[in-house]
């Protein structure tokens, strides 16, 4: 397998040298690790740069966005680069050290038949690793809303832990969709809606000093408002009363 290991990058300057030498051996052997510096207005790139120069790391590469495209956009950089370049699957990790790279191969390895495989602390327990209450009971009933109106039965819809089969990747207008935080839910929409398989994995949750502690609360809302308003707008399409973008 040829593996694209993304990672977005936005003030990411202490974590990221760090999230890189996590990757376990058995997924470096294969891989490209493509980090996408999101406009950071700290030394993210720098921090690359370095960790390349000092490491001789030749697998390395660093695309800066001069501004800032949002969490989306960042995404769709990447998996442009990953189909482009002939990858085979493309597997997105945080910069901010929040998930725990030693899952990857089990996530991986799931992805076979699949359009998606990716890690979900739903199935784990996300409170010893730290997550906010208001973000467990936030997580669990945004997840049941979305269940409900599309049908499905995904155990968390908003885990950034995740790698997608690049042959199935490049048959989604994924370009067309948002380049806000919402972007992995439309992506989900866009791969539920064409029948494509799904399948998930258990991992840990890590929130602490060493790595970030995610959205704001107040922007944590917003976020959950825009999914809402996401989802119901893909159903009232499915009805043919609002045109759908996830065509």
């Amino acid at each position: 397998m040829k593996l694209c290991v993304f990672i977005p990058a936005y003030k990411c300057e202490k974590t990221i040298a760090s999230v890189i030498e996590d990757l376990p051996p058995k997924i470096r052997r294969i891989s490209t690790i493509l980090v996408v510096d999101d406009g950071s207005p700290d030394k993210t790139s720098e921090a690359v740069k370095d960790y390349v120069k000092r490491t001789r790391a030749s697998d390395v590469v660093l695309i800066r966005n001069e501004k800032n495209r949002g969490y989306g956009g960042a995404q769709k950089v990447a998996y442009r680069y990953a189909i482009d370049n002939g990858f085979d699957a493309v597997f997105m990790i945080h910069g901010d050290r929040q998930h725990n790279a030693e899952a990857m191969p089990d996530v991986l390895e799931k992805l076979k038949g699949n359009a998606l495989s990716y890690g979900s602390r739903m199935l784990g327990n996300p409170r010893a690793g730290g997550m906010p209450l208001y973000k467990l009971i936030g997580n669990k009933t945004l997840t049941a809303l979305e269940n409900l109106l599309l049908g499905t039965r995904i155990s968390e819809f908003h885990s950034g832990f995740r790698v997608y089969d690049c042959t199935l990747l490049k048959t989604l207008p994924f370009e067309t969709l948002t380049d806000k935080y919402y972007f992995d839910t439309e992506m989900l929409i866009l791969i539920a809606d064409r029948g494509y398989g799904i399948t998930e994995t258990p991992i840990p949750t890590i929130y602490g000093p060493d790595s970030g502690y995610g959205i704001p609360f107040t922007d944590a809302v917003v976020y959950s408002l825009n999914v809402l308003k996401t989802v119901i707008a893909y159903k009232l399409s499915k009805y043919g009363i609002l045109k759908s973008k996830f065509a």
